[in-house]
């Protein structure tokens, strides 16, 4: 199996933001730290941005300002 291009890994970094939204869209504060399993979902999608990230190239990555 083919390693997923940088557009691929984009592709899944707006995806699991998109999920990320969804998963907490309406939910306040005290309803989330009350929620493992919330908690837990959208920590793996922050892990998948984080590992899709990682195989970005530099010169892509240096075009735009995030923190």
């Amino acid at each position: 199996m083919d390693k997923p291009t940088g557009k691929e890994r984009v592709e899944h970094i707006l995806e699991a933001i998109g999920l990320i939204k969804k998963f907490v869209a309406d939910v306040d504060e005290a309803a989330f730290l009350s929620d493992i399993m919330l908690q837990s979902a959208v920590q793996y999608q922050f892990l998948i941005i984080g590992e899709a990230i990682k195989y970005i190239d530099n010169d892509i990555l240096d075009k735009y300002n995030y923190p």
